[in-house]
């Protein structure tokens, strides 16, 4: 299957979430979505992907869904959404907070081997930045 293959889960991920934006209740799907992730950690669904392409449109308003589904069950997905979100933090104790969180992510129980090892991986490197500034 080629990137461009039709049947990709991305591709078919991408025309789904396209025609959602077409309805005005889109933000709706939002607790739907994380629901997609968790029940799905190890599925290749774009990284970041159509999902969180779409969540991240909803600004202001997926975050505590995705701060919800990283204490229920964290996949790598979510995790990576959470770095991205470390990333553009500017407040040092909003973004002291959620380190703290991709630290709990990283010995979580409810996590799955590869979103353990990505929490670990993002957690480390954030806190590297940290320190260095």
């Amino acid at each position: 299957m080629g990137e461009d293959d039709p049947d990709t889960n991305e591709v078919l991920l991408d025309n789904i979430l396209d025609d959602l934006f077409k309805n005005e209740n889109a933000n709706q799907v939002i607790p739907t979505l994380f629901e997609l992730i968790e029940k799905y950690p190890e599925a290749d669904l774009g990284a970041p992907g159509p999902i969180v392409h779409t969540l991240e449109n909803f600004d202001g308003q997926y975050e505590d869904h995705l701060f919800s589904s990283l204490n229920k069950k964290p996949a790598p997905l979510t995790v990576l959404m959470l770095n991205r979100i470390i990333n553009a933090l500017i407040d040092p104790i909003v973004k002291s907070k959620c380190i703290d969180l991709m630290h709990q992510v990283s010995i979580s129980e409810n996590a799955n081997k590869m979103a353990k090892k990505d929490a670990k991986m993002f957690y480390d490197y954030q806190m590297k930045i940290k320190a260095d500034s």
